[in-house]
């Protein structure tokens, strides 16, 4: 392998601390998946290993699994330790986190949707009431 290549692939390990590329915490409490994925694809796309955020099966080249590897310690230094117990599984790939994490947001997403609406079809104002 050339200078370059070797220089290319060993990019994505210089930086220890993704925190710097993306200052956020994933946390369910403050519900900022959108932004959080937004920075952490973004950080992906700089060290070329975004082809980890699909789906497996679909990429495999050489090397995969320690990139795959690297990616996911970047998955978690920028979640919650609450979203890491949630999600954790042995075995997962870097796709699987971000599914997992995923879904869940998506899952809480349509709750408070559903909670709002409730809410807002129990609202009283004097006699007046909303009605569905």
């Amino acid at each position: 392998m050339s200078d370059t290549n070797k220089d290319a692939t060993d990019k994505p390990f210089a930086n220890t601390n993704i925190q710097s590329y993306a200052p956020m915490t994933l946390d369910l409490e403050e519900l900022n998946y959108v932004v959080w994925r937004e920075l952490f694809q973004a950080c992906c796309i700089t060290f070329s290993v975004n082809h980890h955020l699909i789906d497996p099966a679909l990429e495999n080249p050489t090397d995969w699994s320690k990139f795959d590897s690297l990616v996911k310690l970047w998955l978690y230094s920028t979640i919650n330790k609450s979203l890491t117990q949630m999600i954790l599984k042995t075995g997962m790939t870097a796709y699987d986190m971000l599914k997992s994490i995923e879904n869940l947001f998506c899952d809480i997403k349509d709750a408070r949707a559903m909670e709002l609406d409730q809410e807002l079809h129990t609202i009283k104002i004097g006699k007046m009431c909303i009605n569905a």
